[in-house]
């Protein structure tokens, strides 16, 4: 970007900017209860960075592929959780301009250094039902999901079906 006469700057993690909020903004998912960005092809298992830039750039809008309503229905992730970073409860609260389920990012956090260090956990990951192989079938209940409430409904009793109620870890994609 630099290199075309425009500025930019890298924000890792941890940087000046919420990189989720961003993402989302950006149509590239959605919001989940597990306060990570859920996208309909890999679920959370997503790693964000952000640049910020003064090139033009066309702007997308945000996306509604059936998370939210899903992540009403399911709970899976806040069922896992080892520490209860998350909420089950359905009413959200704004933090930081961000209306969102209550998350206790210093549990989770506390949890990973525990367990030697970032990213050791993620069970909420693991468990979501946006987070499964990417084969046919898969891929099918995704679509049907950003489609209809009903479908969600199904998807989330399918998922207990066949992953339990209380999912077992299972390889992320």
């Amino acid at each position: 970007i630099r290199n075309l006469g425009y500025a930019a700057r890298f924000h890792g993690f941890g940087g000046q900017v919420q990189s989720i909020p961003l993402a989302v903004d950006a149509g590239l998912g959605e919001l989940g209860r597990s306060g990570m960005l859920v996208t309909k092809q890999f679920g959370p298992a997503v790693r964000l960075v952000t640049v910020t830039t003064d090139l033009p750039l066309a702007v997308d809008s945000p996306v509604d592929i059936g998370v939210q309503d899903l992540c009403v229905k399911c709970k899976k992730c806040s069922e896992v959780c080892p520490v209860g970073a998350m909420s089950n409860k359905d009413e959200k609260e704004v933090r930081n301009g961000v209306k969102m389920w209550p998350f206790d990012g210093a549990a989770c956090f506390r949890l990973k250094a525990a367990q030697g260090g970032d990213w050791t956990c993620l069970y909420c990951m693991s468990a979501c039902c946006w987070t499964k192989p990417q084969n046919w079938f898969h891929r099918s209940c995704g679509e049907l999901a950003a489609r209809s409430s009903q479908a969600r409904t199904v998807l989330a009793w399918l998922d207990d079906a066949l992953y339990g109620h209380q999912p077992r870890q299972h390889r992320l994609p």
